[in-house]
């Protein structure tokens, strides 16, 4: 597990809580001077080893203004004590606050019968009212929709604002151009010797699963891009380092480029090798030179995080969740410690088997429910007895 990293569509953001005492105290202010209760910031990278290593500033960050503010905290607990002016005028004012409200208590609880008197006569029929309670109840009952109109246009704004359709329209306008630019330059190709046209041929081979060519398709377009043109004759080695070069550049990590987009423009360069497109492949031997990925921290979680972990798990779920999604959050994470699977690998229930007698957990399936047979085979762990 990655700390400070969540995804929103397929963007990783950084998140973090702030302290319970610190928002307490209000010592960390957003924007608009409301105390901080998270720090959530937009990575802009869909590359989770860049966004592993874009977290590191953002952590350095927080860590800082974590440690100003309890610093503030302790300085407050050792400031000399307040003038017994300052302390009875607070006195004051706290049992006039105190007064106040529990006049206005009293003031709610007498009105307690009247209260349930219009409950009662808003769920009655209008017919059973006089003309001037049944118009008192129409108007109520037009405020009441006329609030939950304006709420639910609210919502569906800042649902839209910067939502899954916003999302959606701006990788639609986005794939749009890059297919537009991509047609231009494959215009005066021949079919054969296209980049795009080999790429598209080999994915309706069935030699790859349909996930990796849909993530393939637009790294093929991002080399045809960089390339200039749409023939893959016209590809030299000199092409790769630069295209390489350039997505390091951009702040991708050297195995992200080695391992995600390199290898689809090798497949087509080795389905044009083989139909005789070209005299040689230029991919053959390519090495991606880049810094390497640097290593912040170990891998594995720390106790106090495990812990920190476990213990929410253990904590009442909001009552808005499914009791479905409740008992996830409730149990997922004490069976991954357990076993030491993945999350995915841990909640679709179609992935638990019978292996040889015993009961086997965290298969990684496919959305059949087959178990997929990795390079080290299936990726399961014995369960429980009392499962």
């Amino acid at each position: 597990m990655c700390s400070y990293l969540f995804k929103v569509d397929s963007t990783y953001r950084f998140r973090r809580l702030v302290p319970k005492d610190i928002i307490a105290q209000a010592l960390i202010l957003t924007a608009s001077g409301k105390p901080r209760t998270e720090w959530n910031i937009s990575l802009n990278t869909k590359d989770h080893e860049t966004a592993k290593r874009l977290r590191v500033p953002h952590i350095v960050d927080t860590d800082r203004q974590t440690d100003e503010a309890r610093a503030k905290i302790v300085q407050g607990q050792q400031a000399t004590p307040k003038d017994p002016t300052a302390q009875a005028r607070e006195r004051e004012e706290a049992a006039a606050m105190a007064a106040l409200a529990a006049e206005s208590q009293a003031r709610r609880e007498a009105r307690g019968g009247l209260r349930t008197l219009w409950r009662k006569r808003r769920a009655t029929s209008i017919a059973a009212l006089t003309p001037e309670q049944a118009a008192a109840v129409d108007l109520l009952k037009e405020r009441d929709a006329k609030i939950e109109e304006l709420t639910a246009a609210i919502a569906v704004m800042e649902k839209d604002k910067y939502g899954p359709a916003f999302q959606a329209e701006q990788a639609e306008a986005t794939a749009k151009q890059r297919a537009e630019q991509v047609a231009r330059l494959a215009q005066n190709v021949p079919q054969a010797a296209s980049i795009t046209g080999l790429y598209e041929r080999y994915a309706l081979s069935g030699s790859a699963n349909p996930k990796t060519v849909a993530r393939w398709r637009p790294r093929v377009a991002s080399f045809v891009e960089h390339l200039g043109l749409d023939d893959v004759t016209g590809v030299k080695r000199g092409d790769l380092n630069n295209w390489t070069a350039a997505l390091i550049a951009k702040g991708l990590a050297k195995k992200t480029v080695a391992d995600g987009y390199l290898p689809p423009v090798k497949v087509i360069l080795g389905l044009a090798y083989d139909d005789e497109l070209i005299q040689s492949n230029p991919s053959s031997g390519l090495k991606v030179r880049g810094p390497s990925a640097v290593m912040v921290r170990d891998r594995d979680l720390t106790d106090d995080e495990a812990i920190t972990i476990l213990r929410g798990s253990l904590q009442p779920q909001s009552e808005r969740l499914s009791p479905e999604h409740a008992l996830a959050r409730r149990w997922v994470p004490w069976l991954c410690a357990y076993t030491g699977a993945r999350v995915a690998e841990m909640t679709p229930t179609a992935c638990w088997r019978h292996t040889a007698g015993a009961r086997r957990v965290g298969c990684a399936c496919d959305p059949r429910g087959r178990i997929n047979q990795g390079r080290q085979g299936p990726s399961c762990a014995p369960a429980s007895p009392f499962d």
